[in-house]
């Protein structure tokens, strides 16, 4: 049958379909789902090699614009370096808006404004620079740009920490010392500097070691003061080596060793530590626990009074008064004593007084002499005090008033000076007498004669 349907032309009949299985379809769909994955997974993969490959490259020009600008720097091309610094930051580089606020705090570039670094660094604070938050919270602690403001210069500090600066630490340590204004709390200040002190941070090691000396938030310990200090001296902090030589030449935390105090004078003075410079000139002047040198201390009060210490300056000025170690000159006595009472230094103003109400080095003035003597005073020189309530007692330079005299000497008496006793028994007959003539009134008119 099958032969005569293919003679006669007729088609074959067709087999019947066979059944798909449900496996067979789920094996369909898993090949279907495995190549839309890949095609999905080739296409994200091409797009991310594309998108870092974008990276890359924006990362490149960064990195050429800040060689670029840092190369501008070395060359002293201020002006060229913020160019280039600032096409960094546009493409997005935190850096260079930090870079950008280093140039224009720099009080030597020809970019030099605060307002300007102030606008930068709060760029690159705000996106989390640590480096760029420790300035920020400097310039609010300092005023620089800005208004000061202790609260916001140690919230950019307490920020700064979090990147674990450790000058972040010191200086949040500052934001709980007593005196700052903004948290008495010396305990967590010494929390801070212990961890300032652990991660190396020299400054904290002299600062933890005052704490330690006046028992502030510590208990008091004058030997983990001196350990402090020594590990700092060692590794050449001046503050802490002139630190370490006072202790050394008092017996403090150590046994007294004027030796060794010297010594550690010395390396401070060496860098050009002024403070260091004004102690050992001191020791020279003197000859306490070394061999007496004017000569030595006139140089050495001479370096630090250019750097402004007010008791270089107030000693240059004692030299010149008495003419140890120069010939003697009075004009230049008065005219240190002047430098260092400008800022603020008592016996400084004391002796700028005295030379204004004798005429010495300068024109006589009692007017001048009662403002000198009056800051003095106020700064606990009991003399001063003294000397006020002569000039009101004899009326030199003010007018005549006995109760200011003995208000004056009374101050006096009470910083310590035994004259001021003498001079107060002298003055109550006369203020009594006066509050009895207030009392009584005006006695009768005397009879006058023509």
């Amino acid at each position: 049958m099958r032969g005569v349907n293919r003679l006669l032309g007729s088609p074959a009949p067709r087999p019947a379909p066979k059944s798909t299985s449900l496996s067979d379809r789920y094996r369909c769909t898993a090949l279907l789902f495995a190549l839309l994955l890949f095609a999905t997974t080739v296409e994200a993969q091409a797009r991310s090699e594309t998108q870092s490959s974008s990276e890359e490259a924006a990362q490149t020009t960064i990195r050429e614009a800040i060689e670029t600008a840092e190369r501008h720097l070395r060359d002293g091309n201020d002006e060229s370096a913020v160019h280039s610094f600032r096409l960094a930051a546009a493409d997005g580089s935190t850096e260079a808006l930090k870079r950008l606020g280093d140039i224009h705090a720099n009080p030597k570039s020809s970019k030099h404004d605060y307002s300007e670094a102030v606008h930068w660094y709060r760029r690159a604070s705000l996106k989390g620079h640590h480096a760029a938050q420790l300035q920020l919270g400097y310039f609010y602690q300092q005023g620089a740009g800005l208004r000061a403001d202790q609260k916001r210069a140690c919230k950019w500090f307490d920020k700064a920490a979090e990147g674990g600066i450790p000058d972040a630490y010191f200086m949040l340590a500052t934001c709980f010392t007593p005196g700052a204004g903004v948290g008495d709390d010396p305990a967590r200040a010494v929390e801070w500097l212990k961890k300032a002190v652990d991660a190396g941070h020299l400054g904290a090691h002299h600062a933890l070691a005052q704490f330690y000396s006046l028992g502030m938030g510590v208990d008091a310990d004058d030997k983990e003061a001196v350990r402090l200090l020594e590990n700092a001296a060692e590794q050449g902090f001046s503050p802490a080596q002139h630190m370490l030589g006072k202790y050394m030449v008092v017996g403090r935390g150590t046994p007294i060793d004027y030796e060794r105090g010297m010594e550690w004078f010395r390396k401070a003075a060496q860098q050009g530590n002024p403070e260091a410079q004004e102690s050992l000139a001191s020791h020279y002047a003197t000859g306490l626990g070394v061999e007496q040198d004017v000569e030595a201390a006139l140089e050495l009060y001479r370096k630090a009074a250019e750097q402004g210490l007010s008791l270089a300056e107030f000693n240059l000025g004692v030299m010149y008064h008495t003419g140890t170690a120069v010939d003697q000159d009075l004009r230049k006595a008065v005219g240190f004593y002047r430098k260092a009472a400008k800022k603020g230094h008592p016996r400084a103003q004391f002796s700028l007084g005295t030379a204004y109400a004798e005429g010495v080095g300068v024109s006589q003035n009692s007017r001048k002499a009662i403002d000198w003597y009056r800051k003095a005073a106020e700064g606990g020189i009991a003399e001063a005090s003294l000397q006020l309530g002569n000039l009101y007692f004899r009326g030199e330079g003010v007018d005549q008033h006995y109760e200011s005299a003995r208000q004056w000497w009374e101050l006096s008496r009470k910083q310590g000076n035994p004259e001021a006793l003498e001079l107060l028994e002298l003055i109550e007959p006369i203020l009594a007498d006066q509050r009895r003539a207030a009392a009584t009134g005006p006695g009768p008119l005397e009879p006058t004669t023509r």
